[in-house]
């Protein structure tokens, strides 16, 4: 179910529709509830960041202040910044940047293999709009659709990625949303901030920060969708997961925007640090 539509007057937008679960999938998580199937890094989260990239394309494809070339290799750094964000991957920048120049285009190496079709398809369907010179704008347009198809392919693999599937409990998940399911976080009584412990939370958090495009200045219909939500039980504050214990359950009206500083461990610089605050 494509989730990604694209205008030419708004660029990259989200139409509302979402992914299901393949078959693999909800056989690889038997004996519960598909509510109670939850995603660490949200659908919105995923399907924006695509989004973002590809409005970051669909905006320097029309200016002269930059080599379309470039911008065809920066629109795929964000896509696969997002994949491996979803695939708790680490990567360093050169590798990244060495996929984008020759992974995609190899029959070789099993390194995001079930995405490579759709990179590779994505990256053809740019180049021809690149090797069109001042293009009617229905010809810009049909090629847009074509990378939507591409793109909504990924989204849909993102999805179903299992690494970031896991069991929760649906009536937390369902008031959590958009918002990013920390699977462990500890309050830190002595620096007043929510430490995220779980390995698997903090790359995914590393990737999101270092390689995907949040909100971008200039760029219409660019969101930063990485935030996190928080509730307040008695006088304890408690970050909003699909972990945390149904007994204890707050109503989505309960629900707001983390207010309390986030820190967690980055595998790139190797160091804590802090999560911009929205």
């Amino acid at each position: 179910m494509d989730s990604i539509d694209y205008r030419q007057e708004i660029g990259f937008y989200l139409n509302g529709r979402k992914c299901d679960f393949t078959k693999d999938v909800m056989n690889s998580f038997p004996h519960r509830d598909a509510n109670d199937l939850c995603h660490g890094i949200s659908f919105h989260c995923m399907a924006q960041g695509l989004v973002n990239a590809m409005n970051f394309y669909n905006f320097y494809i029309r200016s002269s202040d930059h080599e379309r070339s470039e911008t065809r290799a920066m629109t795929l750094r964000f896509i696969i910044g997002m994949i491996i964000s979803t695939k708790r991957m680490k990567m360093k920048e050169e590798e990244i940047q060495n996929f984008v120049v020759n992974g995609i285009k190899s029959d070789t190496g099993s390194l995001l293999n079930d995405y490579r079709p759709h990179l590779r398809g994505l990256m053809y369907s740019m180049e021809l709009l690149d090797q069109t010179q001042q293009a009617a704008e229905w010809v810009i347009e049909t090629h847009m659709h074509h990378c939507t198809y591409y793109v909504n392919h990924i989204l849909d693999l993102l999805y179903n990625e299992k690494t970031n599937l896991d069991y929760g409990y649906s009536v937390w998940n369902r008031s959590l949303q958009d918002a990013f399911d920390a699977s462990a976080c500890n309050y830190d009584r002595a620096s007043q901030r929510f430490v995220i412990t779980n390995e698997q939370d903090c790359i995914a958090v590393s990737n999101l920060l270092t390689y995907t495009l949040g909100e971008a200045d200039g760029l219409e219909n660019t969101e930063n969708a990485l935030f996190f939500y928080m509730t307040v039980i008695g006088e304890n504050a408690m970050l909003y997961s699909s972990r945390n214990d149904p007994g204890l359950f707050q109503p989505a009206t309960a629900v707001g925007p983390c207010s309390v500083q986030i820190s967690y461990y980055n595998y790139i610089t190797n160091q804590m640090e802090d999560i911009p605050m929205a």
